[in-house]
């Protein structure tokens, strides 16, 4: 009888040992979740003015967008195209996007206004030289006019040989004075 009070005795501390909820160790706290840190990318300096979707747009050295104003844009833009001895058409591809970009920027500044300006070098007559500045400054004058740019926000003029803008008698002279000057105003 003992034994059997004592195998109760057993058999009720095993099943109630077992019955009883088991203690856990509490749960480790969760690692705190990574914090995502949101990385604001630095825009460089404005290096160029380009065309994206029909506008002018300053980009930095790798090609993003930079926040720039029409004077800022104007700092990066070179203010003239060349041309050929003796020639009137754009002399490159570059020349062209070049006028483009213009065009979009007096169409994104409908209160700016632009002077071309068509000169040559110093060989040819003074008439002769007048003539061709004058096609020079029709030939970026007529691009923008096609770019949707009303006429009346621009004026040509052509100084012929009059206004060099390097002095000398020599093919580097000559190259750099066939050129069309672009200058805008009201800005």
């Amino acid at each position: 009888m003992k034994l059997r009070f004592v195998l109760v005795v057993l058999i009720m501390g095993f099943l109630t040992a077992c019955a009883a909820a088991p203690t856990e160790e509490p749960a480790p706290a969760p690692a705190p979740a990574a914090v995502e840190e949101t990385v604001v990318e630095e825009v460089g300096e404005l290096v160029a003015v380009v065309l994206r979707d029909d506008r002018a747009v300053g980009v930095d050295i790798d090609g993003n967008p930079v926040d720039a104003t029409l004077t800022e844009m104007l700092r990066v833009m070179p203010d003239r195209v060349f041309f050929d001895y003796d020639r009137f058409n754009f002399q490159s591809d570059e020349a062209r996007e070049t006028i483009d970009i213009y065009a979009a920027l007096l169409r994104q500044n409908p209160d700016v206004t632009m002077v071309v300006e068509g000169h040559c070098d110093e060989r040819g007559t003074r008439e002769y030289n007048l003539a061709l500045g004058e096609r020079r400054a029709n030939t970026i004058y007529s691009r923008i006019i096609t770019r949707n740019v009303q006429s009346e926000r621009l004026r040509k003029v052509s100084y012929g040989k009059e206004r060099p803008e390097v002095i000398g008698s020599d093919e580097e002279s000559w190259r750099e004075n066939r050129r069309g000057v672009i200058l805008l105003f009201n800005y």
